[in-house]
């Protein structure tokens, strides 16, 4: 191992004077808090406590400029520090607000037994079906449907106690016939979804085309319950909240999976499986937008119910944990001299200029990942039925929509600004962690390239695994299951960086020798920690604006065997 790889696995000294050792650490799941509602790529939390913890004291002010659905800023209150949770998405602003936020628990069991009262059996008229053990009503707990026509119901009987599955039969195309053709009785989103066909978004595509016409009724009435409980506002936003963290469930992009092997089922689909996700539950949701030949229609009333179980966990959990803490601002100066503990703004991260200079006392963030994930387009489904405007133009991102002008320059110029607002801000000699996967070389020199210019230090590089990785990490062959994150150090005086240029051949040779070593200490080696490791390499190296393809070099000195990189056996005579 190289001296420069050594000194970024070693060990440094953060505002607490404890000593974090740094080693590959492994994401928790995503329980209680952070189960509420889905979002892309979501930051591992306990990692994330465990650097607020180490850089900052309590009363401190931590910056995240993508806040994303708000991990970095929960965990900040958890810990007694203040928070400034900023993201041009509404809907990662509406998240970190729900999350984190202070509820009257009885006030929200309240309201949700209103609008059970309310709706529920209404909802659950259009989902009759006749038991095929006592033949008196049953109710359709969800339907799979093949090529565009129902097959199969699964159904739960009040009358008799039975649950179970059966044949779709004349009554039951009936029932749905009729369902389908009857009118949608309230408002629902009929926004068209930005093309792009790397997310399944096709030319003409609109929101209501991911679900049945029955789910929409369903949804529709829903929605309108909702909108018209009698409750608090903050109560109203966490019963929105459970809806759209629910609809996805609702929609036609829940596929079935025959269980022969792990993730079977899943594999057919390989080509359209694009997008980072977390896999919460193996199976239910596709990517993107992706309608499988054959999906699930469920119960659009259970979707919510379930939901609305896993939000009130989650909101006792925050109420414990937080405990009052919680106390939004207006502008930072709530945060300095008032007795304000949040900031939560909807806003670029391009233009922190409202911010002071010099007035942030850490940064932990992960920027949008490139081409990973196109974060405004993916939350188009929720924002249409917020009714939030998206401000696409603005977004820092990589994005395959033929319709936006989303490129590697876009995105480099985007970061750039961004790290320099970053840099502006952070007070001298304070630290900035950045959590960051991607696949793709260029994309990482963009993202090293904009902090280093901005004028940070790196300190460290630490590697991170996922107890869940994604669909997109399983499948992808150069990808990695977990990402590194890099702090760097405001210094406290700026220093001007000299380039350190490495050639290509000598690149080249780092990282085949990087590869071998650890090959020969492990005796193979996957493909995620090659990367992780040949990453790192070449940061230190400030080498990552050479021309590579990892891949390829790997296959050139190496063989995969069974998902395994092992030292090719030399050739002898007799070969």
């Amino acid at each position: 191992m190289t001296a420069s790889v050594q000194s970024s696995l070693g060990k440094f000294n953060g505002q607490n004077g404890n000593e974090i050792a740094l080693a590959p650490m492994t994401a928790k799941t995503y329980t209680g808090r952070y189960a509420m509602h889905r979002y892309w790529a979501r930051k591992p939390y306990n990692i994330v406590a465990n650097y607020i913890n180490h850089f900052t004291k309590e009363g401190d002010i931590v910056l995240d400029p993508f806040c994303g659905s708000g991990v970095t800023a929960i965990e900040a209150l958890i810990l007694k520090r203040k928070a400034v949770a900023i993201d041009l998405d509404p809907v990662a602003t509406f998240i970190t607000k729900n999350t984190g936020a202070f509820v009257d628990m009885s006030e929200l069991i309240n309201a949700y037994r209103d609008l059970e009262l309310k709706v529920k059996t209404n909802i659950n008229s259009f989902y009759e079906t006749q038991c095929p053990n006592c033949l008196d009503k049953a109710i359709t707990q969800n339907t799979i449907w093949k090529d565009g026509l129902p097959t199969k119901i699964k159904y739960n009987c009040p009358n008799c106690g039975k649950t179970g599955r059966k044949e779709v039969d004349r009554k039951d195309l009936a029932k749905i016939k009729k369902v389908e053709a009857s009118p949608i009785p309230f408002w629902y989103p009929q926004d068209q979804l930005l093309h792009n066909s790397r997310i399944n978004a096709f030319k003409g595509m609109h929101v209501s085309d991911l679900f049945t016409r029955r789910n929409l009724i369903a949804l529709s009435t829903l929605w309108y319950g909702i909108e018209h409980l009698h409750f608090d506002n903050s109560v109203r936003d966490l019963m929105r909240f459970t809806f759209t963290a629910a609809i996805s469930q609702a929609s036609k992009m829940v596929f079935v999976i025959r269980r022969r092997g792990r993730l079977n089922g899943i594999i057919k689909g390989r080509s359209k499986m694009r997008q980072a996700m977390d896999v919460e539950e193996v199976g239910s949701r596709a990517i993107g937008y992706w309608i499988p030949p054959e999906h699930f229609e469920i119960n659009a009333w259970n979707c919510f119910e379930n939901r609305f179980k896993k939000v009130l966990a989650g909101k006792k959990q925050t109420n414990e944990l937080i405990d009052g803490y919680y106390r939004q601002a207006q502008d930072l100066n709530d945060l300095i001299t008032g007795n304000k503990t949040i900031l939560i703004l909807t806003h670029s991260a391009t233009d922190l200029s409202f911010l002071p200079r010099d007035s942030i006392d850490y940064v932990f963030t992960d920027p949008p990942y490139g081409d990973q994930v196109p974060y405004l387009e993916l939350d188009a489904l929720w924002a249409f039925w917020l009714k939030f405007k998206m401000d696409y133009e603005n977004e820092i991102v990589i994005s395959d929509s033929p319709v936006r002008n989303k490129g590697l320059p876009q995105y480099k110029e985007g970061l750039a600004k961004a790290f320099k607002q970053i840099y502006d801000v952070l007070k001298p000699g304070k630290f900035m962690s950045v959590c960051f996967y991607n696949y793709d070389l260029k994309v990482w020199h963009v993202l090293i390239s904009a902090c280093f210019d901005s004028g940070f230090e790196k300190v460290n590089i630490l590697p991170i695994t996922v107890s869940h990785p994604s669909i997109v990490q399983l499948f992808r062959p150069g990808g990695s299951k977990g990402a590194l994150i890099i702090t760097f150090r405001k210094p406290t005086e700026r220093r001007l960086k000299s380039k350190n240029l490495v050639s290509q051949e000598n690149v080249n040779n780092i990282v085949i020798d990087t590869v071998r070593k650890l090959i020969l200490k492990k005796g193979d080696a996957t493909t995620y920690e090659i990367y992780d490791k040949v990453i790192t390499v070449l940061i230190d190296n400030n080498a990552l604006d050479n021309e590579m393809n990892i891949f390829r070099l790997l296959r050139d000195k190496f063989d995969l065997v069974k998902g395994k990189w092992k030292i090719r056996a030399p050739i002898t005579k007799q070969q």
